[in-house]
């Protein structure tokens, strides 16, 4: 059987690179579903966050649903026309449903730490949770905040620098450093290389993270 779809899928590319590119946009579902069954202990804010996390990344693979069994329709093997037929269970417009009740049409799961912690901050609709409502006001201005900040050294240094956010440093500002000298002005500190690319912070962009967490 497993070689009968093989034999399919070789047989027609078009329809095969079109099912391969929309299969690789999935996440991992078996990681997705241990997710789910998961049951904190008790909740706080990490707890909440992974949750609307959670609700991002199952949102991003129902989406695919319907993709992936217009892809294959064409297919004539029994095994593929058993994955296009399952695909038709309802029940996963169900759940789409109840995930736009309170998150937003327009939230997508996006790759980047700073992308993403963007659309976690902006997932749930206005009025659901009042704190949230108000953090999300904060942490708006906390970015243009921090943008405006970088674009000032940038401007004041003559440096073209990029704003990068990760969990471990939150947000910090890198440059491309190839044919240039690695010598920074002293208001940068914490200053690291990989390869080509430096990554530092400054006094401001610390108490901006410390703010923004």
């Amino acid at each position: 059987m497993r070689q009968e779809v093989v034999a399919e899928l070789t047989s027609k590319e078009e329809f095969f690179y079109n099912l391969q590119t929309i299969v690789g946009r999935f996440l991992d579902i078996d990681h997705l579903l241990s997710l789910f069954v998961q049951i904190p202990k008790q909740d706080s804010m990490k707890t909440a966050e992974n949750n609307i996390a959670n609700a991002i990344y199952l949102k991003h693979t129902l989406e695919l649903i319907e993709p992936l069994r217009e892809a294959l329709k064409d297919f004539e093997n029994p095994l593929l026309k058993t994955y296009y037929k399952l695909l038709e269970d309802q029940r996963y417009d169900i759940i789409m449903t109840k995930i736009i009740s309170v998150i937003h049409e327009d939230t997508r799961y996006q790759k980047g730490t700073l992308h993403m912690r963007t659309q976690k901050c902006f997932a749930v609709k206005p009025e659901i949770n009042g704190l949230l409502d108000v953090a999300r006001t904060t942490y708006t201005e906390v970015v243009d905040d921090v943008s405006n900040l970088v674009k000032q050294l940038a401007e004041e240094y003559s440096l073209p620098l990029k704003t990068s956010y990760n969990t471990t440093r939150g947000f910090y500002i890198q440059l491309y450093s190839k044919d240039k000298d690695d010598n920074l002005p002293g208001i940068f500190m914490k200053v690291t290389k990989q390869r080509t690319t430096l990554s530092f912070t400054c006094a401001d962009l610390v108490g901006a993270t410390c703010f923004s967490n």
